[in-house]
This record gives structure tokens, C-alpha cells and sequence, in this order.
């Protein structure tokens, strides 16, 4: 079960055949990330990303940003060195409560295409997450086909 004191990290790392990476809110249910994380154990395109403190990632990448001389060169920062070993060909799922919306910047940190995916916040009963997982189950098997279809079969 995750903590929010854990660092930002992977859940489940992203490998050379990852097209699509969630990445998880600090402010999401538990029940919710570890029951998604389960379910995409054995699905070698899809990784996991938990980001417990948004905002203090944020402004480090904007500090960051700021600080480097040449816009050229990548920023160092831990947003960077996240998402900085992945194809920009990966699509990133910012899957949040509607309510605190943090994560959508993270599409600018390496160019990656972001998709949202917003939970209400006030439906947290196991029954409504549980539907709530299958959707951005449904989803994440929507990017995977889009990606695949991109990257692994030629034009009709």
C-alpha cells in the first residue's frame, strides 16, 4: 500500500515495449493505485508512475527551467530524470481527482503527449472506484491500441 511519504517513483517501471505510462496522484485512493497497479502487472506496455507531491515537483522543474542557462540542454531535475529515458512517443495518463489538478505539466517536462483523466473526489466508495478503475482501464487500452497501431503496423 502506498504512503504519501513515499518519493515520486515507479510502480511499475517503464520498459522499451512501454507506450503508455499512468502516472498517480498522491491524492488518489490507495485502494485505487495499488488495485490499478495489480491489474497492470502483466501488461508489458503500460507502466506506472506515483507522484505523492505534485506541486513540490512542479516548482522544482519550474526552479529548474528557470536556472538553465541553455534551453537547449535538458533540465536536471527529478521530473527530468523521470520522464527523460522515455520515448516521446509515449503517451502519459494523468489520472487525478478533479478537485487538485497538478499533474498536466508533465507532458512539457520531455514532450510527451499528456491525456487526463479526472475522478470526482467525492464518490470513493470501493464499488464507484472499482468502476472508476475499469475506465481508465478501458482507457489505457485505447492509448495502447492508438500506439501500437503507430508504431508497429505499416499503412493499408
Amino acid at each position: 500500500m502506498l504512503k504519501d511519504s513515499e518519493p515520486h517513483g515507479w510502480i511499475k517501471p517503464a520498459t522499451q515495449d512501454t507506450g503508455v505510462i499512468i502516472i498517480c496522484s498522491g491524492d488518489l485512493p490507495c485502494y485505487l493505485v495499488d488495485t490499478l497497479a495489480a491489474r497492470i502487472s502483466d501488461w508489458d506496455q503500460v507502466a506506472c508512475l506515483y507522484i505523492p507531491h505534485p506541486v513540490q515537483l512542479e516548482h522544482q522543474w519550474l526552479a529548474a527551467e528557470a536556472s538553465n542557462p541553455d534551453a537547449r540542454q535538458p533540465t536536471r531535475c527529478v521530473a527530468s530524470e523521470l520522464l527523460g529515458q522515455i520515448p516521446k512517443t509515449c503517451h502519459l495518463l494523468d489520472v487525478e481527482m478533479l478537485h487538485s489538478v497538478h499533474l498536466t505539466w508533465l507532458g512539457s517536462v520531455c514532450g510527451h503527449r499528456l491525456h487526463f483523466f479526472g475522478l470526482d473526489a467525492a464518490e470513493q466508495a470501493q464499488a464507484v472506484m472499482d468502476i472508476q478503475i475499469e475506465e481508465i482501464l478501458d482507457t489505457t487500452g485505447q492509448l495502447v491500441r492508438g500506439y501500437l497501431q503507430d508504431h508497429f503496423l505499416s499503412p493499408a
